[in-house]
């Protein structure tokens, strides 16, 4: 695991709970309109096959901690973080449909 970005300093244990336990929620699963993001880490993972994958899993106060490997919404996510600077930060996690007919998220200001 190749740690790209994080929203701050992360003891080791912050760090296995918010990319490697298995209590990390899928983003697409999240029930709540909003989602207060409290902190984030962006990652590079290998998997079983050799190959890798950019993963992005964030903290959230009211909805624990969620990850996805959505390129759009690791896109989108960060556009809000770079414009709005300091966390915590409230969004909402959109749902479409590509012109392939394939259904995608992303991140949007709430």
């Amino acid at each position: 695991m190749k740690i790209n970005r994080t929203s701050r300093e992360f003891k080791p244990a912050e760090v296995y709970k918010i990319t490697k336990s298995n209590s990390i929620g899928k983003m697409t699963e999240c029930n709540e309109s909003v989602i207060t993001v409290t902190g984030f880490i962006s990652y590079t993972d290998e998997k079983e096959d050799g190959t890798s994958v950019d993963i992005l899993s964030i903290e959230t106060a009211n909805c624990g901690i969620l990850a996805t490997n959505s390129a759009t919404f690791i896109r989108t996510f960060f556009d809000i973080i770079e414009i709005m600077g300091d966390l915590p930060v409230d969004i909402t996690i959109g749902h479409d449909v590509s012109k392939n007919g394939r259904n995608y998220i992303y991140a949007d200001l709430a």
